[in-house]
């Protein structure tokens, strides 16, 4: 068995009966994100976070056994797209903001959390209005990390053409 069967398997049963804030199956959401990065030619293993990348923070399903059962690679993608709980408040251990910016860390995390934010952002999913606020500041985000990325890559090129 490939890892995107096992991986969906896997999203499947821990994400359970758990529905979104329309009341549709929860599953469908990292279905999508994972499609997406199909569709956009990401590889295997971006794919296999797409479809784990809430499990850990949403569900019983720890790090310890994504790490087991998918490897080190998808372990780490996982590990960066999962928000921390205090384990006494159940507050979040950073904002929002702090969170996208270890997202964004993780190369694959980047590539998967800008999946993510398209089908959160996507109007259908919503009977009342997308909360599009922080969504559009976490593309703007993105966009702006990736420019940089394009931009020290060319200085680079552009540096060992002329030296």
């Amino acid at each position: 068995m490939t890892l995107i069967p096992r991986a969906l398997c896997f999203a499947a049963e821990y994400h359970g009966d758990q529905k979104d804030k329309n009341g549709q199956a929860y599953i469908w959401h990292p279905i999508r994100v994972a499609q997406g990065l199909k569709n956009a030619g990401y590889s295997e293993t971006h794919q296999v976070v797409g479809l784990l990348h809430d499990t850990v923070e949403d569900t019983d399903a720890t790090l310890e056994m994504i790490n087991e059962l998918f490897g080190g690679a998808v372990f780490a993608g996982v590990d960066a797209m999962t928000r921390r709980p205090d384990p006494d408040t159940g507050e979040w251990l950073e904002t929002y903001k702090e969170y996208v910016a270890r997202c964004c860390e993780h190369l694959i995390g980047r590539k998967v959390k800008r999946y993510d934010v398209y089908d959160n952002a996507d109007p259908r999913r919503y009977c009342e209005g997308v909360p599009t606020q922080r969504y559009i500041w976490t593309l703007d985000y993105l966009n702006g990390i990736e420019k940089d990325d394009v931009l020290a890559e060319w200085e680079g090129i552009h540096r060992s053409r002329s030296g």
